[in-house]
């Protein structure tokens, strides 16, 4: 299981003595493993992070489910949260990034929509990102799986895109009052 509750503290306005932490400073890395990515980022949900936190998927070739999604929301702080995949584990889940200011970053992430289609209609998007300052992405792969409508949908955010394959949605990525930077996609 993760455990990152070194290093995060719950977000409150200082009382003039200081910043007051859970326990001591966490160390940037974790090897611990966890039962799915959405078990993962629950301990960082609206934390303020002091340092970056890192969350690995498994190595092995074996696929991990979060079919009830993927939530990030209110992370805030100096420190990022760095999700790092690999070509031999797919994530078969969806991701909402919400109201987050850390820095989101995606390495290497292949996820692959687990929802099956509602009637006739599809799903509406694969990682959606609503008020969130900076969600990056770098040589991840995403496939819609022919039942999501945008690969990605970016609102009132800032998302940058590096070497991101997108296929089987009818769109890649859909900017609605954000800003979106893309290369070599």
């Amino acid at each position: 299981f993760f455990q990152a509750e070194d290093g995060i503290r719950d977000f409150c306005l200082s009382r003039g003595l200081g910043d007051v932490y859970k326990r001591q400073s966490y160390n940037g890395t974790s090897t611990t493993y966890f039962r799915s990515l959405s078990e993962a980022v629950k301990a960082v949900n609206g934390k303020y992070l002091t340092q970056n936190v890192n969350i690995y998927l498994p190595s092995s070739g074996t696929d991990v489910y979060d079919p009830s999604g993927v939530l990030i929301q209110g992370i805030t702080g100096p420190g990022r949260l760095m999700i790092y995949g690999y070509s031999t584990c797919r994530l078969n889940s969806y991701i909402k990034v919400y109201g987050c200011s850390a820095h989101i970053y995606f390495q290497s992430v292949s996820l692959r929509e687990c929802r099956a289609l509602s009637g006739s209609n599809r799903n509406p998007y694969l990682l959606e990102c609503v008020t969130s300052t900076y969600v990056e992405l770098m040589g991840c792969t995403l496939d819609a799986n022919g039942t999501t409508y945008d690969a990605i949908y970016c609102r009132a955010s800032t998302v940058h895109l590096q070497t991101v394959g997108m296929y089987n949605a009818i769109q890649g990525l859909e900017v609605y009052l954000a800003h979106a930077v893309v290369h070599n996609c």
